[in-house]
């Protein structure tokens, strides 16, 4: 459990004894100016063990013609994170776990050729770039540091519970998508009860203002997610692939791989598609019989529906990024399917940009997931929420609406060209997302929006 947080803009007196600002910067009104190349600062020895968070935000693309550029993350000179900035990608927020260590620990930001910093003062040139360095918020491990006290309350909505911790030191995790990192901001909707036996017996459910994520706290533990998911049957018998509940299935994903087809440029091109989490690869399984000469890839961490899922051509067992290689060789892909699994993602941004990498130019990713209850309102009891058919704790860490899944995909690069609520009477949406400068596929979705109004 952390023992406290402290974030840079309001650090006050306990700054000092954190962290240091280094050669580089300048402050900027309690942020951080990077004017780069080189930019360093020090998180103090008494604080460590500690996780560390901080966001890197650049000016306006409009202002800054050498997009895209990298900056490199180095923890005493070993390389943590390199960062990638397109110019649709203004802010990236950068998460760290440092050791224990008998002296300061040593950060530093570097820029790579395509970055040209932009210069202080009156003569700066607009057509170059600073960066600002922000919410920096160091997480000791080692337990409170005498002179902290305890943070902010959360604003708690719609139950009042004595088992509602009050504290930041109460919730362990962030907002997935935007960082959330200041307390204060964060909104405690109530407690839900586990169902499983490993792991904690109930999780906070929060709700980030900032980009409208619900999402559930603490993140389960590796021994929560190998339950779940390795040590768990999920298709325990046929009747999930056979009979009157797969022909129901198959014609509803039979009509959305139409309507995908109907939107992207495949000429000259074998339709090529990729389903994510992809179980039973219901997608896949529609896909074939639209267009016999598809090629069909599908990834999951289990093996359990390998055998079953004859119609896949290639299906790749392991986690994601494992078997990126395998997959990048049948790309790019016209569909990348994710249906009912981003709910699931620790990471959903870096899954995301993961489907950009081998996302054909007028690709689409297609997405399903967990809405909300139906007529579910902000402050509404905790029961409807504890007895939706979708609460399923802690397995659903997130639940998006068209906000935060925007937020969610231009962090990834992407952007959102549909977002439907409609399905299951408004429980479950809908999204396509496609690569940002796809303006064919933003028309096609425009229009089929206004037809549908």
């Amino acid at each position: 459990m952390s023992g406290g947080s402290t974030v840079l803009k309001h650090s006050g007196n306990l700054k000092a004894r954190l962290f240091t600002l280094g050669a580089g910067f300048y402050d900027d009104e309690g942020d951080w100016r990077w004017m780069g190349p080189v930019g360093n600062f020090h998180i103090r020895s008494e604080a460590l063990p500690a996780e560390i968070h901080f966001e890197l935000s650049c000016g306006h693309p409009a202002q800054y013609g050498q997009f895209p550029f990298d900056l490199r993350v180095l923890v005493n000179e070993e390389l943590a994170r390199t960062l990638t900035f397109q110019a649709n990608e203004r802010t990236q927020v950068v998460g760290l776990h440092l050791a224990a260590c008998e002296t300061d620990t040593h950060i530093r930001l570097e820029s790579g050729e395509s970055f040209v910093p932009a210069q202080r003062g009156s003569s700066a040139d607009v057509r170059r770039l600073s960066v600002r360095l922000s919410h920096l918020r160091v997480e000791p491990r080692g337990g409170m540091l005498r002179s902290q006290k305890p943070g902010p309350r959360f604003e708690q909505v719609g139950l009042k519970d004595e088992a509602l911790e009050s504290n930041c030191s109460a919730i362990h995790r962030d907002c997935p998508l935007c960082g959330g990192t200041e307390c204060a901001s964060r909104k405690l909707l109530g407690l839900l009860d586990s169902t499983r036996a490993v792991g904690p017996k109930k999780y906070h459910l929060i709700l980030c203002p900032s980009c409208q994520l619900i999402y559930l706290s603490p993140l389960p533990e590796k021994e929560v997610f190998d339950d779940l998911y390795i040590g768990s049957m999920q298709f325990v018998d046929c009747t999930h692939y056979t009979g009157k509940r797969a022909e129901l299935a198959m014609q509803y994903y039979k009509d959305r791989v139409n309507e995908l087809l109907k939107r992207i440029d495949a000429r000259d091109k074998a339709l090529r598609v990729l389903e994510i989490g992809s179980g039973l690869s219901w997608v896949s399984r529609a896909v074939n019989t639209i267009d016999s000469q598809a090629v069909t890839v599908a990834q999951d961490i289990t093996a359990e529906a390998v055998e079953i899922c004859k119609w896949v051509d290639h299906y790749f067992v392991g986690e994601l990024a494992s078997r990126l290689p395998d997959i990048e060789r049948f790309g790019p892909y016209q569909i990348i399917s994710m249906t009912h699994v981003i709910e699931h993602l620790p990471d959903p941004i870096e899954i995301l940009r993961i489907c950009r990498e081998v996302l054909d130019e007028n690709g689409i990713v297609f997405i399903t997931a967990p809405y909300r209850p139906n007529g579910w309102n902000e402050g509404d009891p905790m029961a409807r929420w504890q007895e939706w058919s979708y609460n399923h704790v802690p397995a659903h860490l997130q639940y998006f609406n068209e906000q935060s899944m925007k937020r969610c995909a231009e962090r990834a690069g992407l952007a959102v060209h549909y977002f439907d609520t409609t399905s299951e009477d408004g429980q479950v949406f809908e999204a396509w997302l496609g690569q940002s400068a796809n303006r064919t596929l933003k028309m096609s979705m425009e229009k089929k929006i206004a037809n549908k109004a």
